[in-house]
């Protein structure tokens, strides 16, 4: 299935929890990006920099206290229907205990696209495609409870029943976490996959070397504050190191490399500019 092109707007989004109380605390301040299904967006920021709240706007769990969120020129906000948003949105979490809750995988793979309105057939169908996907068989998985499986089993079942109602945008949330060298290579391959379809991706991680490897934009998100956004590539390149690491994630040794170069080079230069002033 080929998805047409996607895409979403976040215009000067702040967002409050409890807003106007004592306990009242800013996650989010002054939000604003706009991306296409051309381009990966991986979201960065350490521990209480808003990624988690970001997530839950882009879904409509929560509306901004301010600007807006849109989805193919669609303010979110003014969709009634939320059933309508989760379809078009699809959330896998970092922890697939907190997403998995039917007692056969073959069931929390239907759940979904039932409730979007798919025939029996069609969900089967899905159901089958989505799992096949993720390198664990349909037909030796499907009535297995999800919670007897092993970790990274969980997860491959979280990412299939998401994958099964045929969202447009689709947010990862800490995918790599826990997984082997294998599976990492197996995801990155799922990615580009849904990519190639046409399909919106989202990564959020502090992984930084799969952030390099397969995200083409970067929003990188600091006490609720927006540092950056633009190219993933620029970000790791140009940014200093005490910034990269204030946000909480690490510099690719890629481009430690590059960078230790360019200060070698520039010691080279300075010391050959020393030496010409006194011949």
């Amino acid at each position: 299935m080929i998805v047409n092109d996607t895409n979403i707007k976040v215009d000067s989004v702040s967002f409050t929890y409890n807003n106007g109380s004592i306990f009242q605390k800013q996650a989010l301040q002054d939000i604003s990006f706009e991306i296409n299904n051309k381009d990966i967006l991986g979201i960065c920021g350490n521990t209480g920099s808003g990624k988690s709240t970001l997530i839950r706007l882009l879904n409509r769990l929560i509306k901004p206290d301010s600007g807006f969120v849109k989805i193919n020129d669609v303010d979110l906000s003014e969709i009634k229907d939320p059933m309508e948003i989760r379809r078009k949105v699809g959330i896998i979490f970092q922890y697939p205990d907190n997403q998995l809750f039917e007692s056969s995988v073959k069931k929390e793979l239907v759940y979904g696209p039932l409730n979007f309105g798919f025939k029996k057939r069609e969900a089967l169908s899905q159901a089958r495609d989505s799992l096949n996907r993720t390198g664990l068989d349909y037909h030796k998985y499907k009535n297995r409870n999800p919670f007897s499986l092993s970790g990274g089993e969980k997860r491959k079942v979280a990412i299939a029943s998401i994958l099964s109602s045929r969202p447009e945008v689709i947010i990862f949330d800490e995918p790599t976490a826990g997984l082997d060298s294998n599976s990492r290579d197996n995801l990155i391959e799922l990615i580009f996959s849904l990519k190639k379809e046409g399909r919106m991706i989202i990564i959020i991680s502090h992984d930084s070397r799969f952030i390099d490897k397969v995200c083409d934009k970067l929003l990188v998100l600091s006490k609720s504050k927006q540092v950056y956004f633009g190219d993933r590539e620029e970000f790791f390149s140009r940014f200093d190191k005490s910034t990269i690491d204030d946000v909480g994630i690490e510099l690719p040794f890629e481009y430690k490399v590059l960078r230790a170069d360019r200060e070698k080079n520039s010691i080279k230069k300075i010391k050959e500019f020393i030496n010409k002033k006194h011949v």
